[in-house]
């Protein structure tokens, strides 16, 4: 009788562990660019969902003005202030919208120190300008007709790292 060994041997399983290895490690650039993708996506979409709410607000609104504050599209608008019976009452922006896109969903709490702080674009005297969100409030002191990000940047996170584009300029 003749005793055929079966399995694998030592170095083949060496060689294909090594192989696995090399494959995983060429996986981890392109796993990084996809983070790094959706994250701008989800920067894209909020800043689209803010610059929709506050064009809801101005057509909801019976003046046509722009919201005092970012807090305002959270809530409901009073009655008084609606252009008709029929308009939408609002909210008119969900509080996910409004988050930081560069914090991981694990990492926000719900603490207002770590919301994130938009430029807004507001009118003043005759003037267009850019202001800073209060984070505590998501006020500003005129109307809020616009939203960026924020110039500074966040976390030296200031342009994108595929086009380099200014994040603020979007």
């Amino acid at each position: 009788m003749v005793n055929i060994a079966r399995g694998f041997s030592f170095i083949e399983m060496l060689v294909v562990i090594a192989i696995l290895s090399f494959l995983a490690l060429l996986a981890l650039p392109v796993a990084e660019t996809v983070e790094l993708k959706t994250r701008e996506k989800l920067l894209r979409e909020h800043l689209q969902e803010m610059r929709t709410a506050i064009e809801a607000y101005r057509t909801s609104n019976r003046l046509g003005l722009c919201p005092p504050s970012i807090d305002t599209l959270l809530a409901s608008m009073p009655d008084s202030d609606l252009l008709a019976s029929y308009s939408f009452p609002g909210p008119f922006l969900s509080r996910s919208s409004v988050a930081n896109p560069w914090l991981s969903p694990q990492g926000s709490s719900g603490d207002p120190a770590q919301e994130f702080v938009w430029d807004l674009r507001v009118y003043d005297s005759g003037n267009w300008s850019w202001k800073p969100a209060d984070p505590l409030l998501f006020a500003a002191p005129q109307s809020v007709c616009d939203v960026r990000f924020p110039a500074a940047g966040i976390g030296g996170w200031n342009r994108s790292p595929f086009d380099q584009t200014a994040l603020a300029s979007w």
